[in-house]
């Protein structure tokens, strides 16, 4: 047995197992029979060898698996990665928290059915697009700018074809019809690029210089307040009342004056004019100095004649004398 121990010893030293089935045959025929019944064959001492030896390796076999400096990587990775996620989670709930978020909407910020729903201020630092914009009930909407608020209307197109501008002191329309009706859709005022049309029964200018008109004005009513003096003035020009079928000054509770600097002119092409009057009186009207026979009217009373010119200037002329005017007066 010593023998045999020493063999396997030099087997495992030496590593050389090339000869080992040709040695080992030789080595049980030295031993003495007692030691061959007690060892069946090589086979215990092949497994005894093999058991002991070192295994060499299979250049087939492929190690599978991340060793050394690479799972040290990939684990500091994992971690890093793992913090971030951490980091965003913790940073979105942050978020929530401060934009007050939830199923319904973003703070006052509620979606509703067909919109959205807005409790409190809004500020919007850029466009505002909406089909629609609506208060609460009972509650006013404003709109506040520190510049100016534009509100814009496009076609299907783009083009932009109406503009509302409120400017510091300056409020501007551009459309091609600009409409104002009551609460049943009657027309109260209209202006377009060919006319603008009064829908009311009444228009009332309360500036203290009254309605300055460069164009002409037709209407078939011109009326003043009744508290208040109604006044045609033209400063530099004439007024020129026209009527297909006639004009009326009426003045149902006061005077009528009409006052010009050179010639009043009423000119009756086809008809008459006339004076209905229970008193018409025509002051100052020049008196020709005529020499006049003893009078039957008293001394207290002066009764002149009108007389008229060819020219048709009048002149007063003494009642019981001639109408004979003097040099310069039907001049």
């Amino acid at each position: 047995m010593t023998s045999r121990k020493k063999w396997i010893t030099h087997i495992k030293e030496t590593g050389n197992t090339q000869t080992y089935s040709h040695q080992t045959e030789e080595w049980i025929k030295m031993l003495p029979s007692s030691s061959r019944g007690e060892n069946a064959g090589p086979s215990s001492l092949e497994e005894e060898i093999s058991s002991s030896k070192p295994r060499a390796r299979d250049p087939t076999r492929t190690q599978i698996g991340i060793y050394g400096w690479r799972k040290k990587c990939l684990f500091a990775f994992m971690l890093a990665l793992g913090l971030i996620v951490v980091f965003n989670i913790c940073l979105t709930m942050w978020f929530m928290e401060v934009l007050q978020f939830s199923s319904d909407g973003i703070g006052m910020l509620k979606i509703i059915e067909g919109g959205v729903m807005l409790k409190g201020k809004a500020y919007f630092m850029n466009s505002l697009v909406a089909s629609s914009i609506n208060s609460k009930r009972g509650k006013s909407l404003r709109f506040v700018s520190a510049h100016n608020i534009s509100v814009s209307v496009r076609n299907s197109g783009g083009r932009e074809v109406s503009n509302f501008i409120l400017k510091n002191d300056t409020a501007t329309f551009s459309a091609s019809s600009f409409n104002i009706t009551g609460s049943r859709g009657e027309v109260l005022f209209s202006a377009s690029k060919d006319e603008v049309v009064f829908g009311t029964n009444e228009v009332k200018f309360t500036g203290s210089s009254g309605a300055v008109f460069e164009g002409s004005v037709q209407t078939p009513t011109i009326k003043g307040h009744y508290k208040r003096e109604l006044s045609l003035e033209s400063v530099t020009r004439m007024v020129d009342i026209f009527g297909p079928e006639g004009v009326i000054l009426e003045s149902r509770a006061g005077d009528i004056h009409v006052i010009c600097l050179r010639d009043l002119k009423l000119q009756s092409v086809a008809g008459a004019i006339k004076l209905e009057s229970s008193k018409v009186y025509l002051p100052g009207l020049q008196a020709a100095k005529t020499t006049s026979v003893k009078s039957s009217i008293p001394n207290n009373v002066t009764v002149y004649q009108v007389c008229v010119c060819e020219n048709g200037k009048l002149f007063l002329s003494p009642a019981d004398g001639e109408c004979i005017p003097d040099f310069d007066i039907c001049r």
